[in-house]
């Protein structure tokens, strides 16, 4: 009889699960960058590869009241697993437990720039402009960010109106201490990391976000504990040596009141953190920089041209008996022209970037000097093609692209003000088949 039960059991859940809606999806794909080069004089030519692939498994209740995805990435040297679980008991209501990466306001300007998996296989410079510093996306609140696990919760009180709270366990994940034991984080590193978010899209104009970053207490904290003065905020190339636990507020807007044309823009304003110097108890107060986008698209599948800007300002230091060390304005525009003959679209990347000029601070004196040629005008030309047929992609591209900065060799990439300005080159091509 209990034999009898089980399997009545089984197939009842057999066919509970079948008459879910499930699916399951990936992709495949690798790159090669056929040969890679610079200007330098004796520089080695180069080429290499990467492979990388993604399969996903998901589905839910009939009813819509449960569901979850299981997902399993792999690059040539990582493997990276992923599962979430949802719960929706009425339809103003869904809670997510495990892997998040939701929320983004990053639309024209993040991977709606491109449209296409080409950042992965062809395109110069990824998420930056040329010089490495400036995000693409600056200005924009980029979602939890990817790979973290933690609790999502979504309310929408109306039509058009969503409330959104994570806390993603980017400090919460459990760890293994010294003794081999199992231990969860102190409460304080999850909830004081949270993430707050309110959108609300009006039919036939747009959708505004307001999103808040929780940063934790506030306070600035050293890079490494070593580090003996706190009142030197950067290294001889300009790099921050500090850690801060400050919260951003974003906001932004997407225009998509007219056919064949939108509007991107954002601002994030990052709340000001304060510390002592360990030794001379000097307080000192560090503002971050503020950061504005404006992004847009004219045209439509067929053809057309985006746009996207990207600015970082006002961030500077202040150290009682100091000089307000100010660190430089960046600005980076970003063009792609493109024209889409059926199986074959062509694509005409191309942008720049400005740095002003770095500064230090003399810990002796307190005194504040700029480091001499080291601003910079970057640059990338970066035209490529992708052919889709049969669920599969092939991408082709040229990369010519420099930073602007002034280097000694092609190898070790740090400033170097006696150096000289660097253009690399290179062919990739990428295929990519999806399912």
């Amino acid at each position: 009889m209990k034999k009898l039960c089980a399997v009545s059991l089984f197939f009842t859940l057999l066919a509970s699960a079948l008459s879910a809606e499930s699916y399951i999806s990936g992709s495949v794909g690798a790159a090669a960058t056929i040969i890679k080069g610079t200007n330098v004089t004796g520089d080695d030519l180069r080429a290499g590869s990467f492979l990388g692939g993604s399969i996903e498994l998901g589905g839910e209740d009939d009813n819509g009241l449960f569901g979850g995805t299981v997902s399993v990435d792999v690059t040539t040297v990582a493997v990276d697993p992923n599962a979430l679980a949802w719960w929706r008991p009425i339809a103003q209501v869904r809670l997510q437990i495990g892997f998040i990466d939701d929320f983004a306001a990053s639309d024209i300007v993040g991977w709606g720039f491109h449209g296409n998996d080409a950042e992965d296989y062809v395109v110069s410079s990824e998420y930056y402009y040329a010089g490495g510093d400036l995000s693409q996306t600056t200005g924009f609140y980029e979602g939890t960010g990817w790979g973290f696990t933690g609790l999502a919760l979504t309310l929408k009180p109306f039509y058009g109106l969503d409330v959104n709270i994570a806390f993603p366990y980017k400090l919460g994940n459990p760890f293994t201490n010294f003794a081999g034991d199992y231990v969860l984080p102190k409460a304080s590193d999850v909830y004081l990391f949270g993430h707050f978010q309110v959108t609300y899209t009006v039919w036939n104009l747009g959708r505004f976000a307001v999103s808040y970053k929780s940063g934790g207490d506030g306070k600035l904290k050293l890079l490494d504990p070593d580090i003996d003065d706190l009142t030197n905020v950067t290294n001889q190339y300009g790099d921050y040596l500090l850690f801060t636990n400050a919260s951003t507020i974003y906001a932004s807007f997407l225009m998509t009141a007219f056919e064949n044309f939108a509007v991107n823009a954002g601002f994030s304003f990052t709340l000001p953190v304060k510390g002592q110097d360990p030794n001379s108890r000097r307080e000192i107060v560090y503002y971050q920089p503020m950061g504005a986008g404006l992004a847009f698209l004219l045209g439509s599948e067929l053809s057309g041209i985006k746009v996207r800007f990207a600015a970082r300002f006002a961030e500077r230091a202040l150290a009682s008996g100091f000089d307000v060390q100010k660190e430089p304005f960046r600005i980076g525009l970003g063009v792609l022209p493109y024209y889409n003959m059926g199986i074959i679209t062509f694509y005409f990347n191309a942008g720049a970037s400005y740095k002003g000029e770095d500064v230090i601070t003399d810990p002796n004196t307190g005194k504040v000097s700029k480091i001499e040629r080291s601003s910079a005008i970057g640059w990338y030309v970066n035209p490529y093609i992708t052919i889709r047929a049969a669920g599969a992609t092939f991408f082709a591209g040229l990369q010519v692209e420099s930073d602007g900065l002034l280097h000694l060799n092609a190898v070790n990439r740090e400033f170097n003000q006696y150096g000289s300005q660097i253009i690399d080159w290179g062919i990739p091509i990428g295929i990519q088949y999806s399912f």
